[in-house]
């Protein structure tokens, strides 16, 4: 015989903040060093794709 499954009590409580807020990196030391290297990688990928849709637009990047 098989035993009774036991009840479920609720869902579980909400995450912390989503992951699409800015984090604020001078709260923790350590990580802003890891921050700083993402946000030129975002930084140089923003810049290079502005200058494709400038140049696809008829605006030349120069």
């Amino acid at each position: 015989m098989r035993p009774s499954p036991t009840p479920i009590a609720g869902l579980a409580p909400l995450a912390g903040p989503p992951l699409d807020l800015p984090y604020d990196g001078d709260a923790s030391p350590l990580v802003r060093p890891y921050l700083a290297a993402f946000e030129a990688r975002a930084h140089a990928w923003q810049t290079r794709r502005d200058a494709r849709l400038r140049t696809m637009l008829g605006e030349f990047a120069v």
